[in-house]
C-alpha cells in the first residue's frame, strides 16, 4: 500500500497552499478579487487639483 502523504503545518506552507487549505474556495476566489482591485486602484494616478 502507498504511504500517506503528512500534511504540512500551515506554518510551513507557501502563501498559496496556506490560502488553499485555510479557507473555502469561494472564500480564496472573493480574496483574489478584492486584491486585484486594490492593486488595480494602486497603479491608477491620482488626479491632482491645481492650487490658484
Amino acid at each position: 500500500m502507498p504511504k500517506k502523504k503528512s500534511k504540512k503545518h500551515p506554518m510551513e506552507m507557501t502563501d498559496e497552499e496556506a490560502l488553499k487549505h485555510l479557507f473555502h474556495p469561494e472564500i480564496v476566489k472573493a480574496i483574489r478579487k478584492h486584491v486585484k482591485g486594490q492593486n488595480n486602484r494602486d497603479l491608477k494616478p491620482v488626479s491632482q487639483k491645481k492650487s490658484s
